[in-house]
């Protein structure tokens, strides 16, 4: 397996994937409740689900250097759109308490799965692509 992809498949699996659940459970339904958001939400789960098709190249060793590239735009594009337009919608909807209990909320689901909430922020050292040397420990 070529180290980026193994490295690609280690993110996922050890941050991005849990995240990605988190968000589905906790975040999503409390911005479904608003009819504006439905449509956002509704985009956001179909990127998840492209995202998880990138991450399952990567754990096929499938993915190409062109994948790779549209994968980066994608998830950076992703998480753009989550920050810019889902969060700061919510933090527009839902009263201040609201938004810290959602919050704390998700910051439970991702305890849950084992997953440090500052982990999810990213680029973060967990998340950061290490070199080949970093991986083979040399």
């Amino acid at each position: 397996m070529l180290a980026w992809q193994a490295e690609i498949q280690r993110i996922f699996v050890g941050e991005i994937q849990n995240h990605f659940d988190a968000e589905e459970r906790t975040l999503f339904p409390v911005a479904l409740r608003f009819a504006g958001l439905g449509g956002l939400v509704d985009e956001l789960l179909g990127e998840h689900a492209r995202l998880r098709d990138y991450f399952a190249l990567a754990s096929e060793t499938t993915m190409d250097p062109a994948k790779l590239h549209d994968f980066s735009r994608k998830l950076a594009a992703h998480i753009r759109k989550e920050e810019r337009e889902l969060f700061e919608s919510l933090q527009k909807l839902l009263p201040a308490e609201d938004m810290a209990m959602l919050g704390r909320a998700l910051a439970k689901a991702l305890e849950e799965v084992g997953t440090d909430r500052s982990s999810c922020e990213l680029p973060n050292q967990a998340t950061r692509l290490r070199s080949l040397r970093d991986i083979k420990g040399g």
